[in-house]
């Protein structure tokens, strides 16, 4: 059969579907590999961030148990302080009381001795008589100079009276009645009965108006409220004085 092209022109091949067909696998193929670089990251961020995650939980294993020991160790501590605080005491106990009485021996004067004495919680009462008011006041000063007196404030003082028992021999009634400690030989070594003014007889009181001898003696019944201190005076203020001390004599040298 014969062909006669009329239009005088060679005929033009259409390839766009071609291209097209080439162009569209192409993205799916680049897109397959972009998805599977997308996967590995991922799966690399994941490995990566186990990994982080084990090593974080044997950290934190590793802190519990220090932090596991660190209160035992505190709690050990705790336990320690507590038996050197009862052993302290304990040595407070024994020593702080015989130190005190120690210091009461000495600051009592002549004319003063004491009939009771009561501590509770630092807190010291002492009770006595004295043959006038001086000796009272001698007897706190003396007080206040002891390291181991860190208050000491008179609560109560009256006038009282010794009044001789009479008619009884002095050994049936020496271990009765209270003696000062010092000034033997006085009229206090016999026995007598401390009476207030309106605790007396009639006879006894009208003894005492008229200041006749041979009933007894005027004194003075007073209380003290003292504030002690087994340790004496506070060691931690003699610890912060020492670096500024040392401290003024390495600036004058």
């Amino acid at each position: 059969m014969i062909r006669i092209n009329l239009l005088g022109e060679s005929a033009v091949q259409d390839n766009s579907g071609k291209i097209f067909v080439i162009a569209y696998g192409g993205s799916v193929a680049l897109l397959i590999v972009v998805l599977l670089a997308v996967q590995q990251l991922i799966a690399s961020g994941v490995s990566d961030l186990t990994m982080e995650r084990d090593q974080l939980k044997k950290q934190l294993a590793a802190l519990e148990e220090q932090t596991t020991e660190v209160r035992d160790l505190e709690k050990r501590k705790l336990e320690l302080d507590e038996k050197l605080g009862v052993i302290a005491k304990l040595k407070l106990s024994k020593k702080g009381p015989v130190r005190v009485l120690d210091e009461i021996n000495v600051a009592i004067p002549e004319k003063v001795w004491i009939n009771d004495m009561k501590e509770v919680k630092g807190q010291l009462s002492i009770s006595g008589i004295a043959l006038d008011n001086p000796s009272i006041v001698e007897f706190m000063k003396n007080l206040e100079r002891s390291p181991y007196f860190l208050e000491v404030n008179l609560k109560e003082t009256a006038q009282a009276f010794m009044v001789r028992q009479r008619g009884r021999s002095r050994q049936s009634s020496s271990a009765k009645t209270s003696k000062p400690g010092k000034g033997s030989g006085s009229d206090l070594d016999a026995p007598y009965t401390l009476k207030r003014y309106d605790d007396l007889s009639p006879e006894e009181q009208q003894a005492f108006d008229t200041d006749k001898p041979g009933y007894g003696n005027r004194v003075r019944s007073f209380t003290l409220q003292c504030t002690i201190s087994y340790m004496g005076l506070p060691k931690v203020a003699a610890l912060v004085q020492e670096p500024a001390d040392s401290k003024t004599e390495g600036k004058k040298s």
